[in-house]
């Protein structure tokens, strides 16, 4: 398992939800949970949003969503061939 530090990126969260943005925000993370992810190169298995900015933003060109810039811990669990795995 590693810990993947200091991951910005901004989520693109729907229009109808602008008035609960840090709730869309929170529900958008939870989608990355126990799943496989390709950017991450692991299973994401926990996270810690430390950091965003509560003010969304119109992006052009991607309507109707806006875009909240989101800093994160996420707790990967990521093994590699012929790695040794404990129980």
């Amino acid at each position: 398992m590693r810990t993947s530090t200091s991951i910005y990126t901004p989520l693109l969260v729907h229009v109808h939800k602008s008035k609960r943005v840090i709730e869309a925000v929170l529900n958008e993370l939870s989608l990355l949970l126990f799943k496989f992810n390709e950017t991450f190169d692991g299973v994401v298995l926990a996270y810690d949003p430390s950091n965003w900015c509560s003010n969304a933003r119109v992006l052009p060109g991607i309507h109707p969503f806006l875009g909240v810039g989101l800093s994160a811990k996420l707790l990967l669990f990521s093994p590699k061939t012929n790695m040794f795995v404990a129980k």
